[in-house]
């Protein structure tokens, strides 16, 4: 089954942008190069103003690819909120194949880069007022807090335990 969806041209004060989507069970997904991250808020009404939802589809919606996998499985979703029910979901894929399976890993990638180790652990965008609530200094206190809340907590569930 092949859903298409009809080609639009919309025109920006910045650039003409058209995109073509072609989504759905197929054999080859045809790509349009020109898709961009805008143009995925626009398609499905997301707002400016709608600022932590923008930063988590920015943290997890990096290529071309991921964008048509999201424009894909939003459909499918069924939830009050599905933008909101698919980013969990796709957080807790990218935790189960890409998060740290052991402590020596994160402890040396948290000495190298603090940002990009709890990133990767929690597969959520880190600001500077989730670094702030992390009270320990300590990775190894961080991973072990981690493991006993969960693998798929989120850092300010973390830091709570912490306190």
């Amino acid at each position: 089954m092949t859903i298409i969806l009809r080609k639009e041209t919309k025109n920006y004060q910045r650039s003409n942008i058209s995109y073509t989507y072609t989504t759905g069970i197929s054999d080859k997904p045809l790509y349009n190069n020109e898709i961009t991250f805008e143009s995925v808020l626009e398609k499905f009404g997301i707002g400016y103003n709608c600022t932590i939802l923008i930063s988590k589809m920015r943290f997890f919606l990096n290529t071309v690819e991921q964008l048509y996998e999201f424009i894909e499985r939003l459909p499918l979703e069924t939830a009050d909120l599905p933008e909101q029910s698919l980013l969990t979901k796709i957080r807790k894929e990218r935790i189960d194949a890409y998060s740290y399976i052991d402590v020596t890993g994160f402890l040396y990638d948290f000495y190298h880069n603090k940002k990009l180790a709890l990133e990767k652990l929690f597969q959520e965008p880190i600001n500077q007022f989730k670094l702030n609530k992390l009270a320990t200094k300590d990775p190894s206190e961080i991973y072990n807090a981690r493991q006993e809340k969960g693998k798929y907590c989120t850092v300010l569930e973390v830091s709570l335990l912490l306190m």
